[in-house]
């Protein structure tokens, strides 16, 4: 948390260069002394900034089960635009909302591209990280 990654990838045909901010999901109003009741044995939360512009928000939750763990995944793209000005972020989602813009920038196919890149990548996780876990990992360290 409070750390700031770069990554380019390809989101669909779409080469993106993005940096995720990495935050306490209490930022977000987030109960996090309710998580080790509902087995959340790890979490990771973003503000994905595109161009200089926060353009949505990541979360990730990690829940315990019987056979390891579940990873949950949730985006939230063109909640919120947001500008950095020296004053503070300057929100730009109302006026691109009402111009019409904001659905041309994160509408149904960016949705699509967005869960089928995750997908991909979680699969691979999971494919690599069993034999990691079986290698390196102790009961104790979930």
């Amino acid at each position: 948390m409070g750390n700031t990654v770069r990554v380019a990838e390809y989101v669909g045909p779409n080469l993106v260069k993005v940096r995720t901010r990495f935050v306490d999901p209490s930022a977000w109003g987030l109960d996090t002394s309710r998580f080790k009741e509902a087995g959340i044995v790890a979490h990771v939360c973003g503000e994905i900034i595109l161009a200089g512009a926060g353009v949505g928000r990541m979360l990730r939750l990690a829940r315990r089960t019987d056979h390891g763990f579940e990873l949950r995944t949730r985006f939230w793209l063109g909640e919120r635009v947001g500008v950095a000005t020296p004053v503070g972020t300057l929100d730009l989602a109302p006026a691109l909302g009402a111009l019409g813009l904001k659905r041309r920038l994160i509408n149904t196919t960016t949705a699509y591209e967005q869960l089928f890149n995750d997908q991909v990548g979680m699969t691979h996780l999971a494919g690599l990280l069993p034999e990691l876990y079986a290698e390196f990992g102790s009961p104790s360290a979930i």
